[in-house]
């Protein structure tokens, strides 16, 4: 469950810089006539009109009655009159939900998701159905027994014209209750929707799943509604949180010949390994494991007494309902194992490679934490400088006409470019050479990157032989978000009435502006959060306060409502070549990333905020960090720059 946290906050609209005004054109009095004409038509009313009818019979539904929320409130009921109802003196473009409900309980109640326009908007014909309760029984699988504390849910809701937005706004949900007496749940099933039932199986809220629920070979925790039938039986099974036991793990020849000696290890981390412990007695590896988690265990390539080379492996375990199953970079060993008295035993027999056979990769990872490559490969190399390469994917790069001589780009210019960037590293090898480490020598920003190995040097052969091996890997910002960050800038120039940039790159003062087209700016920080909703409740234009409720759901568990741009900062009069698609040129924003996120219409014609002309927005937000479940609510007023 997410636990919200009320925090308080106020940034003031009054962020003026001091600076003379602009002399305005002849026509800005008309300009200023059409923005004020618009201000007052935000307080405008909307009517809302439509009709209910069943969703099985087509036929209209006379026992209805329709109600709507905006904002927190929710209107008194309207009866609907010959299946037809009417809703007036709405306000404009505000976020809205419409609940059908039936004054006698003969149909389940069905909540549309909207946005209100201007004058009169037809909705159409909105259905609805009757419904029955379906009860059903959910038993531990192997013991038959009942398991109380799951919620089985699902929505019928739906939304005009608005789709990704509904899914997070959506609040409306049919639930499952549980009779203890006779172990039973039960939930009410609306005819003629085939929607999916999800499944709650977390019992105690720890954000970890206590039971998977088992539909012939699969493990999922859905089904739909429509297949659910009266006297069903569920069956589900418990998850392996943490569990202990040991591994046991012989190394034998064709001959069933044991090795000895072998560096055997596990890791826990890509930089931490364990040893194993070798019993004598019994010939084996020995290993303890602990927890919930993968274990990973590394054969390093190694050479007998005979002078016969074995190529590297890889054993990858996962506990899992009293066993564990078994996934090897080689075939023999795949599959799930019980465990005998706490141990599982596993014989491993490697392959023999002959010197000059192809160079195999066994396994590669990336490491956020690191940010370097870890290989595993079949037999002893060496790393060529040259064939080792890290680049930074599409870098944005910015070139001004007067940042260098020897650029080529002209002063007056500005040149726009995304291209690979080559990051240095170092490398290291062990377990014979057979466990490459590849780390980059600075610390990596943001972005998308590749790791690549054209050709290694084959030890056993002493030549460079193709490898032909490439890695992607996505690095996250690290920075904290800070709500303070976001930014409403107009793109026009201009901020608190001062030109940002009065020359270009040539010395030649910049004239004129460009018109208003604002958006709200998010630092890359935002990948950091798992939950984000803005609530835009009022705005301010040209000195005149317009309240609204608009509703912004940003960053969910399955959407993110945001786009990828970049800003670089020039003049007006600035000469820009090279990619201008994704790049805005006029804001008061430093060169680089961000996401950003269009309004309604008004915003994003504000002008700049500055003494005597008043222009800002207000919101409200909510959001949570990964990894946290605590919401942090507040509000906070922008300028708009």
């Amino acid at each position: 469950m997410l636990k919200k946290s009320a925090i308080a906050l106020a940034i003031s609209s009054s962020f003026f810089l001091s600076g003379c005004l602009d002399v305005k054109e002849n026509n800005d009095d008309i300009v200023a006539a059409i923005e004020n004409n618009n201000a007052q038509a935000e307080l405008e009313n909307v009517t809302l009109t439509g009709s209910v009818t069943h969703l099985l019979t087509g036929e209209s539904v006379n026992n209805a009655q329709v109600s709507i929320k905006i904002g927190n409130d929710w209107s008194e009921p309207v009866a609907v009159s010959n299946g037809l109802f009417e809703l007036n003196e709405l306000p404009q473009y505000s976020d809205y939900v419409l609940l059908v409900s039936s004054v006698d309980g003969s149909f389940q109640e069905r909540a549309f998701y909207g946005k209100t326009n201007y004058g009169i908007a037809q909705l159409g014909r909105l259905e609805v159905s009757n419904a029955e309760t379906v009860e059903f029984e959910v038993l531990l699988n192997g013991e038959n027994t009942p398991v109380a504390g799951l919620e089985f849910s699902y929505s019928i809701s739906t939304a005009f014209n608005m789709y990704d937005e509904f899914s997070n706004r959506n609040e409306h949900f049919i639930r499952s209750t549980y009779d203890e007496n006779t172990g039973r749940y039960s939930i009410s099933k609306v005819k003629g929707f085939e929607k999916s039932l999800a499944m709650d199986l977390d019992v105690d809220n720890d954000s970890i799943d206590d039971f998977i629920y088992q539909h012939g070979f699969d493990s999922y925790n859905y089904l739909t509604i429509a297949s659910l039938m009266q006297g069903n039986t569920l069956y589900v099974s418990k998850t392996i949180e943490n569990t202990e036991f040991q591994v046991r793990i012989a190394v034998i020849d064709e001959f069933g010949n044991t090795f000895d000696s072998l560096d055997l290890v596990s890791l826990k981390s890509l930089t931490k390994e364990t040893p194993a412990t070798f019993d004598a007695q019994a010939k084996e590896y020995v290993f303890e494991y602990q927890g919930s988690s993968k274990m990973k265990l590394l054969l390093p390539s190694f050479t007998d007494a005979n002078g016969n080379s074995y190529g590297s492996s890889e054993i990858n375990l996962s506990p899992i309902n009293d066993g564990v199953n078994v996934d090897a970079s080689f075939g023999h060993l795949d599959g799930f194992y019980e465990l005998e008295n706490g141990v599982l035993s596993l014989v491993v027999k490697p392959y023999k490679y002959t010197a000059g056979s192809t160079v195999s990769l066994v396994s590669s990872v990336t490491d956020t934490v690191t940010q370097g490559l870890y290989l595993l490969v079949d037999s002893p190399i060496e790393l060529v400088a040259d064939e080792t390469t890290l680049i930074k994917k599409n870098h944005f790069t910015v070139i001004k006409g007067n940042d260098k001589a020897d650029d080529f780009v002209p002063p007056g210019v500005t040149y726009i470019s995304f291209a690979d960037k080559l990051v240095q590293t170092s490398a290291t090898s062990k377990f014979n050479s057979t466990f490459v480490t590849v780390l980059p020598q600075e610390i990596l920003t943001a972005g998308n990157y590749r790791y690549a190995l054209e050709k290694v040097f084959d030890k056993s052969t002493n030549k460079i032989v193709d490898f032909d091996f490439t890695k992607e890997m996505t690095v996250a910002d690290q920075a904290v978000f800070d709500i303070n960050t976001l930014k409403f800038d107009n793109n026009n120039g201009f901020t608190a009435g001062n030109r940002i940039v009065e020359k270009n790159t040539a010395g030649e003062a910049a004239s004129g502006s460009t018109s208003p087209n604002g958006y709200m700016y998010f630092p890359e920080s935002i990948d950091t959060l798992s939950y984000l909703k803005l609530t835009l409740t009022g705005y301010t234009i040209n000195g005149t306060a317009v309240s609204v409720y608009e509703e912004y759901p940003i960053i969910a568990e399955y959407t993110r409502n945001l786009d990828l741009h970049y800003t670089a900062s020039v003049a007006v009069n600035e000469s820009i070549q090279g990619v201008q698609y994704n790049v805005a040129f006029y804001t008061s924003l430093t060169d680089g990333k961000w996401y950003r996120q269009n309004f309604s219409y008004p915003l994003g014609r504000l002008e700049d905020n500055q003494i005597g002309n008043k222009n800002d927005i207000t919101f409200g937000y909510e959001y949570s960090v990964k990894g946290s479940s605590e919401v942090v609510r507040g509000q906070i007023t922008l300028p708009v720059l």
